[in-house]
């Protein structure tokens, strides 16, 4: 399973962190920008109550004309602050503005607005001012207000860093977090392929090291040095058991022969209990031959006729030599093919997965009617399907039957029923598998009458040659 990395632990922390990063910075400057924002409005509104306590002034002591007198003044000296003086009919006595706001006003008078301020060239630009309106005796307004026009400016270019600042944290963090991920990604698979490997049987697979010395190359050195304490162990296991095999298969040869010999000698209950031993003897060899032949494959010392060729006629040879036998127990065999099958395989292997798995359905399909050999492949893999419709097994069974010696209560059974059983056959077919670059499946089988079904075993593996372990 390859990881998508915005799944990945670093990733996620470092977009935690990035988020935290920028909303620390998005805190920061908008705490810089109601600051600011709120020194000015004070500025302004503090010229603004001066002002107005100078009209006021001015209008107790000489009236309309005081106050025309002050904004005449004022502009003539020149300024931020823009005046009006309006008449009680609404007519404009004097000032810098021409029209008052028509709204927007706050209750205390203040309201913020746009005007046109003239330029020097003869033309016009819009300004953003703040503006007071006093209400003078006998129906007089005056207006007062004071041009925002470079406050505004570094307002909004407070603004434009704000939001240029936090989307350059944002793209940078999502970068930084990719590549991190990505990084560490690489890592895990590598750990990941390393296991997968294992799993499979490859005990020689190892974490590569990149020699940074950092805390992934420190678990990559412990889990080396414990995947190399496991495969020296295995291997001492497996050398002893198949050494032991090996030794011991010729004296149980001979025991067997002698136990033969004896059994033509004797009758009656002597010759039968002979005939017992001779079957135990016989389960013995199976087991060392298997246990011989599993070590074979598992080590990849198996016949080197792996070639690239159509593997319909195995399955055929297969089925010409199995159908009469699997009649006379009455059983129907029945061949699906789609075929030419060209891949890569070995011939010999592939019949011996093909003679297991039917020895299997002979032996423990008990009630079976039908037993099917299908074949099919697709651009990239080739499947061999044998299933039949006898009793099965549980689905928490199935992973366990493809171990060394597993055999359930039903086949402990079929034992003494159908002939000699190590319960190593669908070990075998797993190795064989395996040696192909595949693997086995255990899945629902053929359709019972009673709305059951019977068991499948799937063997499927790679048509392309690059990927077969030759």
């Amino acid at each position: 399973m390859r990881l998508r990395w915005p799944r990945t632990t670093t990733f996620r922390l470092t977009a935690f962190y990035m988020a935290l990063f920028a909303g620390s910075a998005f805190a920061f400057l908008a705490y810089v920008y109601l600051s600011t924002a709120g020194y000015l409005y004070r500025v302004a509104d503090e010229t603004l109550r001066r002002e107005q306590a100078v009209i006021t002034e001015a209008y107790a002591q000489g009236g309309a004309d005081a106050v025309n007198a002050y904004i005449i003044g004022q502009m003539a000296r020149g300024g931020d602050v823009l005046y009006m003086l309006q008449a009680p009919n609404d007519e404009m006595i004097s000032g810098t503005l021409t029209v008052m706001p028509d709204g927007g006003f706050d209750p205390r008078g203040y309201v913020r607005f746009t005007y046109h301020a003239p330029l020097v060239d003869g033309g016009t630009e819009d300004h953003v001012a703040r503006g007071l309106r006093l209400d003078l005796p006998d129906g007089y307004q005056a207006f007062i207000a004071v041009d925002l026009g470079e406050h505004a400016h570094f307002i909004v270019q407070i603004l434009r860093a704000i939001w240029w600042g936090a989307a350059v944290v944002i793209v940078l963090g999502l970068v930084g977090g990719l590549w991190l991920s990505r990084g560490v990604e690489r890592r895990v698979a590598a750990v990941t392929r390393v296991l997968r490997a294992v799993q499979a049987g490859d005990l020689s697979a190892r974490v590569p090291v990149s020699g940074a010395q950092d805390e992934y190359d420190v678990f990559g050195q412990h889990l080396n040095s414990m995947l190399t304490h496991i495969e020296e162990q295995t291997l001492a296991l497996k050398s002893a058991g198949d050494a032991m095999a090996h030794d011991l298969r010729t004296p149980m040869t001979r025991l067997k022969t002698g136990l033969a010999r004896l059994e033509d000698q004797s009758d009656g209950p002597k010759a039968e209990a002979v005939a017992d031993l001779v079957t135990e003897a016989e389960r013995v060899l199976a087991i060392f031959s298997g246990i011989l032949a599993l070590s074979r494959l598992e080590q990849r010392a198996a016949p080197p006729d792996m070639t690239t060729a159509d593997l319909v006629p195995v399955i055929e040879d297969v089925a010409e030599l199995y159908e009469p036998v699997l009649e006379d127990e009455g059983l129907n065999l029945r061949t699906e093919v789609m075929g030419p099958l060209v891949c890569r395989h070995s011939p010999s292997l592939m019949a011996q997965v093909l003679t297991n798995l039917l020895d299997n359905a002979l032996k423990y399909a008990d009630g079976a009617q039908t037993i099917a050999i299908t074949a099919r492949h697709d651009d990239e893999q080739l499947t061999l399907r044998v299933a039949d419709d006898g009793p099965g097994i549980a689905p928490d069974d199935r992973a366990r039957v493809l171990n060394r010696f597993v055999r359930l209560d039903q086949s402990r059974k079929a034992v003494t029923r159908r002939g000699v059983d190590a319960g190593l056959g669908l070990s075998l077919v797993d190795a064989i598998a395996r040696l192909h670059g595949g693997r086995v499946t255990l899945t629902e089988g053929l359709a019972r009458p009673d709305g059951g079904f019977g068991l499948a075993v799937e063997l499927t593996w790679p048509i392309n040659p690059s990927t077969v372990r030759a």
